[in-house]
């Protein structure tokens, strides 16, 4: 998948596992934990090796106590705090590769339903354009109706679906670029000049040469046109698996206020797909 320039959020960083990971490093290098647990690093090995005073002894409890106590608080009881800023984070992320996609967009698919022999494609491209966003938006609804709207796993989810959608706008986008490559090359000047070149009698080297070349053009926009279907027919396949998604979490029931078991299925499926789409 060719997102923007810039770290590309890979699948699985939104999952449970990964959140922990994170809050896990953050802590750690949390400067609350790092510099009380320095100053008894350092005050323990004074005392090691120089035989330090009483004063030396107590840095190194005190710095080694603090810091223990400051990564217990910041682990299990803030817990949720750094897991929310670093899904934020991954969402701001997602936020910025999707609008740059959008932009523009929407407008280039339309002005390519005008190319001979290419209108099929881009009108296809353009109506995946509107579906996806549409799909987006149901299964931000979905969410909504089973998790409060800003809470922790609302926003692991909902970032794992704009994986998806990403994922789909990255294929039009590429499908852009390709119908606009594939549109330079036109069909029937190449077909006119086979008609001109096979009335001669006897072909020049010059126009061995050319029949070559115009041949080579048509197989490369053969080949761009295949990528393209390829593309289209990838983003068929992953709305029909967003729908089944939505329909999943549709059905998911919400135990004491958490995520069930049929949700963390219906998760894992998204994530799946996310990973495939970004695959391609």
């Amino acid at each position: 998948m060719n997102q923007n320039a810039g770290h590309a959020i890979r699948v699985g960083e939104f999952s449970k596992e990964a959140t922990d990971t994170a809050v896990l490093k953050t802590t750690a290098a949390h400067p609350l934990t790092l510099y009380p647990l320095a100053i008894g690093v350092l005050g323990g090995l004074g005392v090691i090796l120089f035989k330090a005073p009483v004063e030396a002894i107590t840095a190194a409890v005190a710095g080694l106590g603090l810091g223990s106590l400051m990564w217990f608080i910041n682990y299990f009881v803030r817990k949720k705090t750094f897991a929310s800023r670093y899904i934020q984070r991954l969402q701001k992320k997602i936020e910025e590769q999707r609008v740059g996609l959008l932009n523009g967009l929407k407008k280039e698919l339309e002005n390519f339903k005008t190319q001979k022999g290419l209108e099929e494609f881009a009108g296809q491209a353009e109506a995946q354009f509107d579906m996806i966003h549409a799909r987006f938006e149901s299964i931000q609804k979905v969410l909504a109706d089973k998790i409060q709207p800003g809470e922790l796993t609302f926003n692991r989810y909902m970032g794992t679906a704009e994986q998806v959608y990403l994922s789909v706008l990255d294929n039009l986008q590429s499908i852009a670029t390709l119908i606009k490559s594939s549109g330079n090359i036109d069909e029937d000047y190449i077909k006119g000049r086979f008609d001109c070149l096979k009335k001669l009698n006897t072909l020049a080297k010059a126009d061995e040469e050319e029949l070559e070349t115009l041949e080579r053009r048509l197989e490369l926009r053969k080949k761009q046109l295949d990528e393209i279907n390829t593309l289209l027919t990838s983003n068929e396949k992953a709305m029909t698996e967003l729908d089944q998604t939505t329909a999943s979490l549709a059905s998911a029931k919400i135990v004491k206020g958490r995520a069930s078991v049929d949700m963390e299925s219906a998760i894992a499926d998204l994530e799946d797909l996310a990973r495939r789409a970004q695959k391609l």
